[in-house]
C-alpha cells in the first residue's frame, strides 16, 4: 500500500508545472516575474492572439503559444476614490464579453504597495459567437488585476485553456503578485 502511495506522490510530483520565475521589465515603469519559458510576441503577431481595438502595452506567450500573459491600459479616466465603482464596472463588462462565465474570486488587495481589482474566472464562448475557431467553443481561465494610474485603468491578465487550468492556476496567482509599478 505505502508503495502505491510513494509512487502516486512521484508521479504528482514530476507532472507539477515546473517553472522559474525571471523578472520581464515590461516598460520602463512595470516589470514583472514570468516563467522563463515566456518570450514577447511580435507585433505582427499580436492581433492574431488579442483582438481588441487597443493593442496591448506587451503580450507574452509560453513556449506552446497557449498561455498568455498581457499588460494594457483603458483611455476611461477615473478617480483614485473610483475603486469599488471600477470593480463593478469591470465585473459588468467581463460578465457581458462571454455567453457562460464563472467567478471564481473577486477581490481589492494591495500588492507591491498598491491597490489592484482582482477578478479570477472561467469563461466560454459559444460555437455562435466563436469567429476564432470556426465554430468551436473557446473555453478559458483567467486572471485579470486593474489598477489605477494617473486617472487610467492599467490591466494585467494572465490566461489559459481551460483544460489546462489546474496546471496554470497557482502560477497564475504569483506572477500577479509580482506586478510592480514605479
Amino acid at each position: 500500500m505505502h508503495r502505491h502511495l510513494i509512487f502516486l506522490f512521484l508521479i504528482l510530483l514530476l507532472s507539477a508545472q515546473q517553472y522559474r520565475l525571471v523578472k520581464v521589465k515590461v516598460d520602463k515603469n512595470i516589470s514583472v516575474k514570468l516563467p522563463s519559458d515566456f518570450t514577447l510576441v511580435p507585433e505582427g503577431d499580436v492581433g492574431t492572439k488579442y483582438i481588441s481595438y487597443r493593442s496591448p502595452i506587451a503580450l507574452y506567450s509560453n513556449s506552446t503559444k497557449e498561455v498568455d500573459f498581457s499588460v494594457n491600459f483603458s483611455v476611461s479616466k477615473w478617480q483614485s476614490s473610483d475603486l469599488e465603482l471600477v470593480q463593478s464596472f469591470y465585473k459588468s463588462n467581463i460578465a457581458n464579453l462571454f455567453d457562460n462565465i464563472e467567478f471564481l474570486s473577486e477581490s481589492i488587495e494591495e500588492i507591491n504597495e498598491r491597490k489592484y481589482i482582482v477578478f479570477e474566472f472561467t469563461s466560454s464562448i459559444s460555437e455562435a459567437q466563436s469567429v476564432l475557431r470556426q465554430g468551436a467553443s473557446i473555453k478559458k481561465y483567467y486572471y485579470i488585476q486593474y489598477t489605477l494610474m494617473q486617472g487610467s485603468v492599467m490591466i494585467f491578465s494572465f490566461s489559459t485553456p481551460q483544460r489546462i487550468m489546474n496546471e496554470w492556476r497557482s502560477a497564475a496567482g504569483e506572477i500577479m503578485h509580482t506586478v510592480k509599478i514605479k
